[in-house]
């Protein structure tokens, strides 16, 4: 008898085949991959930006509650008062401010690198005279810097002219240059490091009914 074999076509990539693939899968790999990083790494930074403008506006909110005034002719008057509901583990004067920063050196917007130790006064990172909202504003001489106790790091000036009215939530009364990712980098203004200004706190009524505004924060 004779014995019929019948052939099958046995189908598969050749090796040149999956070479020339895994080639084509690790170019398309190595193009994404830096889009995919930073979209993340934007996505972190927003996302601990509104965690550490909600903080200080909560902080804000209690010490508007027990002051509604909110009068303080320094800013370190203001910080101090303030720790009380902000835990903070380390406060620094003007002439000691690179002492509650992680880095010595910060990159500004126009790349130029600047001196952490030398923002000791009101008239660096837009601690000017008007407020984001146009109100005619005071900020105190001398800057104070503090670390949180979750490892923030705040470069803050208080607004002698902040004094919002009842129910006010648009009155900026202080402006803080905050490091979202301590020593990491960019450590650039505008990326890992804000400016963030107290919009969003509680100014209390009279009859204790309340508003709350939304935390607000800008860049430069």
């Amino acid at each position: 008898m004779i014995k019929n074999f019948s052939t099958h076509k046995k189908f598969g990539f050749t090796m040149a085949e999956a070479v020339l693939a895994i080639g084509i899968i690790g170019v398309l790999a190595a193009i994404s991959m830096p889009t995919l990083i930073n979209t993340y790494r934007r996505i972190v930074l927003e996302n601990a930006e509104k965690k550490e403008a909600a903080t200080l506006s909560q902080a804000m909110t209690m010490l508007s509650l027990r002051s509604p005034r909110l009068r303080y002719a320094t800013t370190q008057a203001f910080v101090e008062e303030l720790q009380e509901y902000l835990k903070i583990n380390k406060i620094c004067n003007s002439n000691n401010i690179k002492n509650c920063w992680p880095t010595e050196k910060i990159e500004l917007q126009d790349n130029s690198s600047y001196a952490i130790a030398n923002a000791k006064t009101n008239n660096v990172f837009l601690m000017n005279n008007v407020d984001p909202d146009g109100n005619t504003a005071d900020y105190a001489n001398d800057n104070v810097a503090f670390i949180t106790h979750n490892g923030m790091h705040v470069l803050i000036n208080f607004n002698r002219n902040c004094n919002p009215n009842e129910g006010d939530m648009n009155r900026s009364c202080y402006v803080a240059l905050v490091d979202l990712n301590g020593e990491k980098c960019p450590n650039k203004v505008g990326e890992d490091i804000k400016v963030i200004n107290a919009r969003g706190f509680i100014v209390p009524y009279n009859n204790s009914e309340e508003t709350a505004g939304i935390a607000g924060a800008r860049t430069f």
